[in-house]
């Protein structure tokens, strides 16, 4: 396809299955006048050195002195498809790190909820719940699933964090949906925007429960 002296790559039809560039042109001529329409991604290659961009289309339909007009504008968001793609290959590498590590990895909300926007999968091995299912839990959920001597302390504790950004670092108890006890060493900071505001709580969660057997066992003899 050739508009505007483009040619349009073949990618288009196997990224937009069904939308011909070329028809989306010629729909614009036929739209009434003032009529603005925007299509939002055309992978094209300029002419004649072939190199390939990415860009957006926006189109505008008018008459003037009765003949059919039709502005057509390019932005080129080359840099912003890369930096996204590179964004894209760190959240991947961030994955697959923290899935390996013997611990729970997360990240809450900001706004005090207790809410995670991620959680890794050790947490169905560590404390019997799915990732699903702990993504959906807030601090209220979470709280009935601490033991009842130490879930005062460990609530304040994160309140203060998501208040003040004061370091949340906690041993505790916490009950398995299928009633076993684990000990938990509970860490996060919470990370702010350059202006200030907060973003969210990047916390790690380790299972102790074996250090503390062992240490009930040697405070017993």
């Amino acid at each position: 396809h050739l508009v505007a002296g483009l040619q349009v790559s073949s990618k288009w039809d196997r990224r937009c299955p069904g939308v011909d560039a070329t028809d989306s042109y010629l729909s614009v001529i036929r739209l009434p006048d003032l009529y603005s329409f925007r299509v939002a991604r055309w992978e094209i290659f300029s002419v004649p050195d072939g190199e390939l961009w990415d860009s957006e289309v926006h189109l505008l339909s008018f008459s003037i002195e009765g003949r059919k007009m039709l502005q057509f504008s390019l932005v080129d968001i080359t840099e912003r498809k890369q930096a996204e793609k590179a964004q894209r290959a760190a959240e991947a590498r961030y994955r697959a790190l923290v899935e390996q590590i013997p611990a729970i990895t997360y990240i809450d909300q900001a706004d005090g909820s207790g809410r995670s926007s991620f959680v890794s999968p050790q947490i169905q091995s560590i404390l019997g719940v799915s990732p699903e299912d702990w993504r959906q839990a807030d601090a209220a959920e979470w709280g009935r699933m601490i033991h009842p001597e130490d879930s005062s302390r460990v609530l304040a504790a994160y309140r203060r964090t998501v208040e003040t950004g004061q370091p949340f670092n906690e041993e505790y108890r916490i009950f398995r949906p299928d009633g076993r006890l684990v000990w938990v060493d509970d860490h996060a900071v919470r990370l702010d925007e350059p202006s200030g505001q907060p973003s969210g709580m990047h916390g790690v969660m380790c299972d102790i429960t074996e250090r503390k057997q062992a240490e009930e066992r040697i405070a017993l003899l």
